[in-house]
């Protein structure tokens, strides 16, 4: 999950919380540990698409397949939280 985290912490904090706790930068950002998120990372390949093409306000990110899988896996180990 460390790999996971690094790359959360790199290419996604600066709009998103990232870990357990916190409040995401941007409002409309979904916190990592939300349930939105850990949903849409157990869904196969919607990650990998959320970054490639962006989505509303979030920027397209280049990330290597095996880090859309370690953030997926990374997101997916995070404690849900309620909003």
């Amino acid at each position: 999950m460390s790999r996971g985290r690094k790359v959360a912490q790199q290419a996604c904090a600066a709009c998103h919380a990232v870990e357990v706790s916190g409040v995401s930068p941007r409002a409309k950002a979904p916190a990592f540990a939300s349930l939105e998120m850990r949903h849409t990372a157990a869904l196969g390949g919607r990650i990998e698409q959320l970054t490639r093409t962006g989505h509303y306000e979030m920027p397209p990110l280049e990330l290597r397949p095996d880090e859309v899988a370690d953030l997926a896996a990374y997101i997916a180990s995070l404690e849900p939280r309620r909003r």
